[in-house]
C-alpha cells in the first residue's frame, strides 16, 4: 500500500510523503498507536495445510543457497514451508463505509504484493512466492484482469493490475493539499508511472520467461553472491565484472560484508531495492529508486588496509542502479530467460 501511495504523491508533487503514506495506509489498515483507529478492513486467513520442516547448515537447501547458508550458519535452525495452501479473505468491516476506489485500492495493492514478492525470511530473491486464484471479487474489476492467467500473457496482467491500483491511488490522495516543490526522487520504494527528467524510471517491473520455480530461485540467488554469479556468466570466481570493478553492489542491500572486507555502513540494515518473485514459467524483478539510503557507505578489499568512502549523491546512485540493471539483464538473458520490460512501458 505505501508504495502505491508514495508513488502517486510523489508523481502529484506532494510533500512529507513518507509521512502522508504511513497516515492513509494507517487510516485503511487500523494503526496501534495511542490514538489509532481500528482497521477498516478485515483480512482472514484460513489454513488448509501445509508441510515443512527446519533445516541448518549441513541440509541440501544450506548447500544450493548462499543465503540460507549464511542464516543457518553457528549451528542455527531454522524453520521453513515447501508448500502452503490458504483461503484468503479480504472484506471491509460491518458498518464501514468505503468507496469504490478505496476498495479497489486494498485489493489491488494486496495481489500486487501476492504477484511481486513472498513472506518470510530471504522473500526478496524469490522465495515465499504464493500462486492463487479469485473465487470472488465484488470489485468486479480483478477477475476479470485474472481471468487468463498464464505466463504466456503476464505482462499484461501486470501492467492492468498496477494501472488500475495506480489510478484507484490518486483518486485517494486527492483530498490531501500539501503539494509542494516535488522531489528528485522519492524518499522511499514508490510505484509511480512516470519517469524523472532524465528519464530514468523511479519503478521499473522486469520480467524473464521460460524457466521453472526452481530453476528461477536458483539463478536469482545466483546473481545476489559475487561468486557464483561469475561462474555462471562463463568467468573464473576470482576475476571482476562491473558489478565488482565500480563497486556498486550495495545497491543490493546492506549491509554486504564478510571476514572483514565488503560494504559496511552504520544502519543495521538496508533492504535491497532489487524485489525478485519465482514463479511457474516466469520470474518477475521489481526495482524502485529511492532517497532512504544511509548518508555514508565504505567498501574495504582484501588488499586495502583502510575503508574507502563511497561517494553517495545521486548521479552515483542511479549510476549504481543503471550498472546492476544491465548485468541482471544480460545475466539472466545468458541464462536463456526471455526478457520483457514490464514498466515503463511508454
Amino acid at each position: 500500500m505505501r508504495a502505491y501511495l508514495a508513488g502517486a504523491m510523489w508523481d502529484e508533487g506532494y510533500t512529507e510523503i513518507a509521512g502522508h503514506a504511513i497516515s492513509i495506509a494507517d487510516s485503511l489498515l487500523g494503526s496501534t498507536a495511542e490514538k489509532g483507529e481500528a482497521s477498516k478492513l478485515r483480512l482472514i486467513t484460513i489454513d488448509e495445510g501445509f508441510t515443512g520442516g527446519t533445516i541448518d547448515e549441513q541440509s541440501q537447501l544450506a548447500k544450493k543457497y548462499t543465503r540460507i547458508k549464511f542464516i543457518t550458519l553457528d549451528k542455527r535452525k531454522i524453520s521453513y514451508v515447501k508448500l502452503m495452501t490458504s483461503r484468503v479473505i479480504l472484506d471491509v468491516r460491518h458498518g464501514i463505509g468505503l468507496k469504490d476506489y478505496e476498495k479497489r485500492f486494498a485489493v489491488g495493492a494486496l495481489l500486487t504484493a501476492l504477484m511481486l514478492s513472498g513472506l518470510g525470511k530471504v522473500s526478496r530473491r524469490g522465495f515465499g512466492t504464493f500462486s492463487f486464484t479469485i473465487e470472488m471479487d465484488q470489485t468486479g474489476t480483478f477477475a476479470e484482469i485474472f481471468r487468463n492467467y498464464s505466463a504466456k500473457n503476464i505482462e499484461g496482467i501486470l501492467r492492468n493490475l498496477i494501472k488500475t491500483t495506480y489510478n484507484s491511488t490518486k483518486k485517494l490522495i486527492e483530498k490531501h493539499e500539501s503539494r509542494g516543490e516535488k522531489a528528485q526522487i522519492p524518499p522511499i520504494p514508490s510505484i509511480t508511472l512516470l519517469k524523472m527528467a532524465n528519464e530514468n524510471p523511479i519503478f521499473e517491473l522486469i520480467v524473464a520467461k521460460g524457466k521453472s520455480v526452481d530453476e528461477s530461485i536458483q539463478a536469482i540467488n545466483d546473481f545476489c553472491t559475487r561468486p557464483k554469479r561469475l561462474i555462471r556468466m562463463g568467468m573464473s570466481f576470482k576475476s571482476t565484472d562491473n558489478i565488482t570493478r565500480e563497486r556498486v553492489a550495495w545497491v543490493l542491500g546492506l549491509p554486504r560484508k564478510q571476514r572483514g572486507t565488503g560494504y559496511f555502513t552504520s544502519v543495521e540494515r538496508r533492504a535491497s531495492p532489487f524485489i525478485f518473485a519465482a514463479h511457474t514459467n516466469w520470474l518477475s524483478a521489481s526495482i524502485f529508486i529511492s532517497g532512504d539510503w544511509p548518508p555514508e557507505i565504505t567498501w574495504k578489499g582484501r588488499r586495502y588496509t583502510k575503508k574507502i568512502p563511497i561517494t553517495r549523491d545521486q548521479a552515483n546512485l542511479l549510476r549504481a542502479y543503471s550498472i546492476v540493471k544491465r548485468e541482471l539483464w544480460n545475466y539472466l538473458t545468458r541464462l536463456g530467460f526471455q526478457m520483457l520490460r514490464v514498466i515503463p512501458w511508454k
